[in-house]
């Protein structure tokens, strides 16, 4: 609402984020659908919806409703440096082949659709200001082989958040935001076209929003590090510290900083992957003392699962002192009720 307020558009990507954005009260322009496998939910709706189109599929089953419904229509390029962040040399899965783009625009022009719209989007955490320009030239090229004069040009997200540290997968990379607004520039003039720029830098504005709070269950040592296991971990909010050092910090006063030992903070699950962080840690720490795993404001409530103990309490505030469960924790009774 904070967004819609500031007069900020929103994306969705599911058709029950595109029904709570509508409750939310956005209308059809200010909403983008965007993401894989729209085929599957998106062929009734009637809406003047802003559409990025994905893959050949999609253009195939949903061209019509695009004419009749007035979509205003893109498309998603794959682009070369778009990768797997841990296996670049892997591509990423979202967006058509430079290839296909041929195949796209015949399928369209047959339903007399025109492209408003050409979207790129690299990853999270994109390493180099340099990577939007190499993408947005590539893209343009593309553009002017196959003949598309886009309007709009969506350049995605992957601004780090400036309040996570480095790893050894997502070095410190926060960008100057001045030299953002240049490189965001040099990529509009690769098109002529281009009059309007998208940007979906969502977790860089929401990152901080939230909290993962978290107990010190067990204390034990392992091949000289101690492991504090904890009732909370990846398996609740914390996958991104698969590739992101995120701060943890205790809730209590730390009565004397300097005596640290290495640290592994674990969750509760049983496999070996439920580590949220990894270092030097207060050495005083004990059971029942509760951690804070800060930045945990964006994409962490998709990641949740109910592995083993159910979903967590939510909790809200909007003034940072008083505080609201929005959210109950998840009794067993309604876990195994999921199962009928």
């Amino acid at each position: 609402m904070e967004a819609k307020s500031c007069g900020m558009g929103i994306e969705v990507v599911s058709p029950f984020e595109l029904k709570a954005a509508s409750l939310m009260g956005f209308d059809a322009q200010q909403t983008l659908v965007n993401g894989p496998q729209k085929h599957r939910w998106l062929g009734n709706e009637r809406r003047p919806l802003n559409v990025v189109f994905d893959s050949l599929t999609e253009i195939s089953l949903l061209r019509n409703t695009a004419r009749a419904a007035q979509w205003r229509v893109g498309l998603r390029i794959a682009v070369a440096n778009q990768a797997d962040p841990d296996t670049p040399e892997y591509p990423a899965q979202f967006g058509l082949d430079p290839a296909d783009v041929d195949a796209a625009i015949a399928l369209l022009n047959d339903a007399q659709v025109h492209v408003n719209v050409v979207h790129f989007h690299l990853r999270s955490n994109v390493p180099s200001l340099s990577e939007y320009r190499t993408a947005a030239t590539e893209v343009a090229a593309t553009c002017e082989r196959c003949q598309i004069g886009p309007e709009i040009l969506d350049i995605g997200g992957g601004l780090r958040e400036e309040m996570i540290g480095a790893s050894e997968l997502a070095p410190s990379l926060a960008f100057d935001l001045e030299d953002y607004v240049y490189a965001v520039a040099d990529c509009a003039a690769e098109f002529n076209s281009v009059r309007e720029i998208w940007l979906e830098n969502g977790r860089y504005l929401a990152s901080a929003s939230g909290i993962l709070i978290i107990t010190v269950c067990d204390i034990k040592r392992i091949r000289g590090y101690r492991f504090l296991i904890c009732d909370g971990g990846r398996t609740n909010h914390a996958l991104e510290s698969d590739w992101a050092s995120h701060a943890v910090v205790p809730l209590r006063t730390i009565k004397d900083k300097r005596q640290v030992e290495p640290t592994i903070i674990c969750g509760p699950t049983c496999m070996a992957y439920d580590w949220i962080y990894r270092g030097s840690f207060p050495s005083e720490i004990q059971p029942g003392d509760r951690l804070a795993y800060l930045n945990a404001g964006a994409y962490h409530l998709p990641w949740e699962t109910r592995f083993s103990y159910g979903l967590c309490k939510v909790v809200w505030t909007d003034d940072g002192t008083n505080l609201k469960v929005i959210r109950a924790a998840e009794t067993f009774d309604h876990w195994i009720s999921q199962w009928n």
